[in-house]
């Protein structure tokens, strides 16, 4: 008889904090429900030079990038604000 496949996915209980302190430096003092939230992927400063060497190839998660949970407007701000930045981060899910 086989096996029951189990979820791998994470259930999500209560306020999610935003996690756009691990871009910018500093912690967000956020927290609130999934739906205000949007996954964006982004490119570390570290890895950009050889990012951009390599002709900008490569997909997540092979290329480097990662994926952090921010607040919609944390992730709005960060895509505009900062003209280098914005090379760097993408919007890949809206909760």
């Amino acid at each position: 008889m086989a096996r029951p496949r189990r979820c791998n996915c994470a259930v999500i209980t209560g306020p999610i904090r935003c996690d756009c302190g691990k871009i910018t430096g500093s912690r967000c003092t956020w927290s609130g429900p999934l739906y205000e939230t949007v996954m964006v992927e982004y490119m570390p400063e570290h890895l950009r030079a050889s990012h951009d060497a390599a002709g900008n190839r490569g997909t997540y998660p092979h290329n480097g990038a990662v994926r952090l949970r921010l607040e919609r407007s944390c992730a709005f701000q960060l895509m505009h604000d900062e003209c280098d930045t914005i090379k760097w981060i993408a919007i890949v899910e809206v909760a």
